[in-house]
């Protein structure tokens, strides 16, 4: 995955992704953990129906790059 910043071209590599339950969010530690070179995005998880009770976490590592 690449990011772009004003200091240049982030690389990060996927290491997993996990559905998790919004109301259940803020309590799973190792969303929240900080350590360098890791990034953590989580999104909002849609169906047909509309916005589900779940987020998408997915959780990378800095390779290379800014």
């Amino acid at each position: 995955m690449l990011v772009e910043t004003d200091e240049g071209t982030a690389v990060y590599e996927v290491i997993a992704v996990a559905r998790r339950d919004k109301t259940e969010l803020t309590d799973i530690a190792n969303v929240w953990t900080q350590a360098p070179g890791r990034l953590v995005l989580i999104t909002c998880f849609f169906t047909e129906q509309g916005a589900a009770p779940d987020n998408m976490v997915v959780f990378a590592r800095l390779t290379g790059g800014a």
